[in-house]
C-alpha cells in the first residue's frame, strides 16, 4: 500500500508498479507463498480426507487458499483499474 500511496503523491504522476523492483519482489513472494500453500495442500489432501474425516483442517485450508487467491485477484483488478499495473 505504501508503494501505491507514493505513486499518488508524486505530483499526480502515476508510475506503473510493474516497473518498481520492490513491487516485483513483493509480488513474486506473494505468488510463491500462494503456490506453496496449494502444493502443500494437494500433497496432504488425500491423507487428510481419509485419516481425519471429522477434522476441519481440509475445509479450513481450502478457505484460506481461496481467500488468498481472491485477495490477489482483487488487488490486481484494483491496481489495473487505477492504471498502476
Amino acid at each position: 500500500m505504501s508503494l501505491i500511496a507514493l505513486n499518488f503523491k508524486r505530483n499526480g504522476i502515476v508510475n506503473k508498479l510493474s516497473n518498481d523492483p520492490n513491487f516485483k519482489r513483493i509480488d513474486s513472494q506473494y505468488e510463491a507463498i500462494y503456490h506453496m500453500m496449494v502444493l502443500e495442500f494437494a500433497s496432504l489432501q488425500k491423507e487428510i480426507g481419509e485419516n481425519l474425516k471429522k477434522d476441519l483442517e481440509a475445509t479450513q485450508r481450502k478457505k484460506l487458499i481461496s481467500g488468498v487467491e481472491s485477495s490477489l485477484k482483487e488487488r490486481d483488478s484494483l491496481l489495473k483499474g487505477a492504471n498502476l499495473l
